[in-house]
């Protein structure tokens, strides 16, 4: 009798302790599962226009509000279509954008979000004709170089067309679309391009070539229209993931910081991730806002639609979905 009673107890005490082990193992795995580590895209482009994100990486600003378990993934994707479509696919979390691409793609029903603004750069109308010294001076078969159809310096350039002639889209057919470096290069050596727009850094090259004239400042028209680059991100990591969306905009608020405190140490930053020489970089700190506000979107939009890049009407800044979240002054 002793015996069963002593089998029985045996068997008892070996059930509770394999159920306290299933209960030990259930909360380690749930404890790791909870640690995994998570990946967080960012696209860096590696531009002038992206000099926040710069800032972000080179004072590793992001580890100060990150968890533990996040791992962020740099991408360098430079072209705007393909950043918006990696956003849109979800290869990339977040980015900067030119505003003009963000709103054609929010009117086309992308999947993207706007955050905040990020920066505005120099940028100059240059020549190797001798007959066209100033703006003005273009005509019908004028060719014209920018980075491609849509973004902001293509804006630019419209509204300086409407500004001098009448009719922003006048010469809206003399445009070609080619890389920074092969503007340079098609200027100083060929007849394929008469004009260009040109921004920060390419522009310093564009100094150093004799035959090339800067005809016009265009910087203070992206100024007053407020052709921004502005920080974007996936409409599905911001809803899934708004303590890391936070956490991603308090880095950049540091950044800003950083930026209007060390003026000169946020160059030599820079300076040495562009490969420019610090006075320009210190130039531009100088005369250009740091500032996340988003301004005159609304004016930009209509313009869009104006000119045709736009079928329909496009929605108004209000009616962002996440307006509450966005630093604003519309």
């Amino acid at each position: 009798m002793h015996t069963k009673k002593q089998i029985l107890t045996i068997v008892v005490l070996v059930s509770l302790l394999l159920i306290s082990s299933c209960r030990v193992y259930k909360q380690n795995s749930s404890q790791d599962n909870t640690n995994e580590a998570m990946v967080i895209r960012i696209n860096d482009t590696e531009r002038y226009g992206s000099h926040i994100i710069g800032i972000v990486r080179a004072k590793d600003l992001l580890d100060l509000y990150l968890p533990d378990n996040i791992i962020v993934e740099w991408t360098s994707v430079t072209n705007s279509t393909n950043i918006r479509d990696a956003i849109a696919t979800g290869d990339i979390d977040i980015a900067t954008l030119g505003i003009a691409n963000y709103i054609l793609a929010k009117e086309s029903n992308y999947p993207i979000l706007l955050l905040a603004r990020s920066s505005t750069t120099s940028s100059y109308f240059y020549s190797n004709n001798e007959k066209i010294m100033k703006f003005e001076d273009i005509n019908s078969t004028t060719r014209v170089a920018i980075a491609s159809k849509g973004t902001i310096n293509h804006l630019a350039f419209l509204i300086k067309c409407e500004e001098v002639f009448g009719d922003p889209m006048i010469y809206d057919n003399n445009l070609v679309a080619m890389s920074y470096s092969d503007m340079i290069t098609s200027l100083s050596t060929s007849n394929e391009i008469d004009c260009a727009i040109i921004t920060m850094p390419a522009f310093i090259e564009a100094d150093q070539i004799p035959t090339l004239v800067r005809v016009e400042d265009m910087t203070q028209i992206y100024l007053d229209n407020h052709l921004d680059v502005c920080f974007v991100v996936s409409n599905d990591f911001y809803q899934s993931n708004p303590e890391l969306v936070d956490a991603f905009m308090k880095a950049v608020e540091d950044a800003f910081t950083y930026v209007d405190e060390y003026p000169n140490e946020a160059a030599e930053l820079l300076s040495e991730a562009y490969k420019i020489d610090a006075s320009y970089v210190k130039d531009e700190l100088r005369k250009l806002p740091h500032k996340t506000d988003i301004m005159g979107y609304d004016e930009l939009a209509s313009f869009l639609y104006h000119v045709g890049m736009l079928d329909k009407e496009p929605g108004l800044f209000i009616d962002l979905p996440n307006l509450k979240e966005v630093p604003h002054s519309n």
